[in-house]
């Protein structure tokens, strides 16, 4: 199964800040109010990159999901 985050990259670190999604069309959908969200939090957001990736195999879940509204349909299980 493949799982679709929106990301942040930092240098050579990767974050999943929200998902996991179902589709790259579904995790676009949030990409705007998660990068909100992180550069609301962050000062050093200046520097970070982010995009949309997709993983296969373990999805845990994004490290904002909890601070974006996000529909519950729209998360994998």
């Amino acid at each position: 199964m493949r799982a679709f985050y929106v990301d942040l990259v930092r240098g050579s670190a990767l974050d999943f800040i929200a998902g996991p999604f179902a589709t790259e069309e579904i995790a676009r959908k949030y990409q705007h109010a998660a990068v909100s969200k992180q550069v609301e939090l962050d000062p050093w957001e200046r520097f970070d990159d982010f995009g949309v990736s997709a993983i296969s195999g373990f999805c845990p879940p994004g490290r904002l999901n909890h601070l974006i509204e996000i529909e519950p349909g729209d998360l994998l299980n």
